[in-house]
Formats: C-alpha cells, sequence, structure tokens
C-alpha cells in the first residue's frame, strides 16, 4: 500500500467511526489512532481525556488521553493533531515538538499540583491531573517512559521517547512509523 492509499484508507475509516458512532471526526481520529496503536500492542488500557486549555505562564495544555503502567511505573499519554486535509502535509520537528510541549505542559502543571484545582472535578482532565499530582505519574524512579504519542492525520505516526527523571520529562526523540 502507497502511503497516499494509507492515508485515503485512514481518512474513510475516521469518516465511517464518526458517522457510526455520531461523533465529531477529531475524536473519531483519536479512536481510529488508539485503535491501531493497541492492534500494535502499545496500549492496552487506554482511557480518553480531551482537553485543551492555558496553564501556568499561559502555556497551552493539550491531552487526549493516557494509559498508566504498574510494572514499569509510565505513563503513556496520547494527542491527536487532526488536520483532516485531502493532501498530505508533512509534520516537522518543529510541529510535533510543538504539540508535545503542549502535553508536557500539561504534565508539568499537573505534578506541581497548578492544574487539579483549576478543573471541574467531575472531569477525565481532573482525575488525570488529580493522579499525576497525587501519585508523581511518571514515577521518578522509572528508568524511562514511552512518553507522549502524536497521532498525526498528516499520515505519520509520530512517538516521542521520552525519559523520566525527578523533574518530570526530558527531550525526546521522535521515531516515524
Amino acid at each position: 500500500m502507497t502511503p497516499e492509499e494509507y492515508r485515503k484508507e485512514l481518512l474513510e475509516t475516521v469518516h465511517a467511526v464518526a458517522a457510526a458512532d455520531g461523533d465529531f471526526i477529531p475524536s473519531a481520529f483519536i479512536t481510529v489512532a488508539t485503535r491501531t496503536l493497541a492492534d500494535a500492542g502499545e496500549l492496552a488500557d487506554f482511557e480518553r481525556c480531551h482537553y485543551r486549555g492555558t496553564g501556568a505562564r499561559r502555556r497551552a495544555l493539550w491531552m487526549d488521553g493516557y494509559e498508566f503502567d504498574d510494572t514499569d511505573g509510565s505513563a503513556r499519554l496520547l494527542v491527536a493533531d487532526w488536520r483532516g486535509e485531502e493532501a498530505a502535509e508533512t509534520m516537522t520537528q518543529t510541529d510535533a515538538a510543538a504539540v508535545l510541549g503542549r502535553v508536557r505542559a500539561f504534565v508539568e502543571d499537573a505534578q506541581t499540583g497548578n492544574l487539579h484545582p483549576q478543573l471541574e472535578d467531575s472531569t477525565e482532565a481532573y482525575a488525570l491531573a488529580k493522579e499525576l499530582y497525587d501519585h508523581g505519574w511518571p514515577r521518578a524512579s522509572s528508568p524511562t517512559s514511552t512518553g507522549p504519542t502524536c497521532a498525526s492525520s498528516r499520515g505519520t505516526r509520530l512517538r516521542s521517547s521520552m525519559t523520566t527523571t525527578e523533574a518530570g520529562f526530558s527531550r525526546g526523540t521522535f521515531v516515524h512509523s
């Protein structure tokens, strides 16, 4: 299958899932992306958590879902950058860093305890922010975390391999797949 054929099939699948579920297209994209990641063995107990907001120092905060792994103390965080254009775009390292920076800002604000008090306590974002604050996910003792995964509608899935430190996430590298 060529990249163009894959992209066409992906867009058709996203639109079909949106129609079948009566959902918004960006949300259907997350459904399709997480199914793909689960089929590849990257996710097992994914929890949806859509959030877009502004945090400390007026930083943009984004989150679309997460999964915690008690065996190694890691957290898998997902954010989707849905564009849905017919023509494929290149997602540059700069684009990916900006999107993943919004996830990093969410985690940093949550871990410092600045985020959850600002959120409605019945939301998934509150539950995630509170968990990150109360239990220190990702665990500082964990040697690595699979870090944020950026699912991109541009035809490329990027995975960021992040390491954890006492202070949280350090810089990651991106792998195209």
